[in-house]
């Protein structure tokens, strides 16, 4: 055993429950490549905030500085020995408009880079339709009064994840980009038509290298006839 965590019970910024975090991965199977796979599917990483014995920690690089870094710790851990989940909910996400870290990051710091384009690639992990169309504003309206080109991405995900979550975002992005005149890039739909073509995926939302080839030669293409 070398992670042991509770349930997750999503609350807003009064204390109340919005969501329990329900996803059941077998990531307490004997089968090393069992668990390593759980992992490869689209989950919030809540398990993260559990107990791991140092000596388990020392033997992988910890959270790299990268995306999905506490993703891949989980991973490695998942590797050496069984996840143990604790059937209570102990652990209390806290979700409300004024919490994005994305959105301080940018005002705080990004802005200062003097950027002349940002390219929105949001979706996956935005619960509340509500929160994500009030801060996808704040983002666009800091963006222009700054004399930023934004342009909104419809975040794309592998046909296995089959959920109508990620299209009711896509489509509120569509309406909060025609409504404030920025142009919005299908990258969602473009790759799905690329499917058969190769190895896109590493797990649900996270791009395999020829996954990625093809998002950034969509992107290079889309901007330039933005731009130009």
């Amino acid at each position: 055993m070398v992670l042991s965590y509770p349930k997750a019970r999503i609350i807003d910024e009064n204390g109340k429950p919005l969501q329990d975090y329900d996803l059941q991965l077998k990531t307490n199977s004997p089968n090393p490549s069992k668990r390593f796979g759980e992992l490869l599917r689209g989950h919030e990483c809540f398990e993260i905030f559990g107990l791991t014995p140092v000596s388990a920690l020392k033997l992988t690089p910890l959270i790299g500085n990268y995306g999905h870094g506490d993703g891949v710790l989980l991973a490695r851990l998942a590797l050496q020995g069984r996840f143990h989940e604790i059937p209570e909910y102990l652990l209390f996400p806290r979700r409300h408009p004024q919490s994005s870290y994305i959105i301080e990051l940018y005002e705080q710091e990004w802005l200062n880079l003097d950027p002349k384009v940002v390219v929105i690639n949001l979706g996956t992990n935005d619960t509340r339709p509500d929160w994500f169309a009030l801060n996808l504003g704040r983002i666009i309206v800091m963006s222009l009064r700054a004399g930023i080109q934004p342009i909104l991405l419809l975040e794309p995900n592998s046909l296995e994840n089959k959920t109508n979550f990620l299209f009711s975002r896509h489509e509120l992005m569509r309406v909060v980009g025609e409504s404030r005149g920025v142009p919005v890039i299908d990258m969602h739909s473009y790759l799905r038509d690329k499917y058969d073509e190769g190895f896109l995926w590493w797990d649900f939302v996270h791009l395999a290298d020829f996954g990625q080839d093809l998002f950034a030669e969509k992107l290079y293409n889309e901007l330039e006839q933005i731009l130009l």
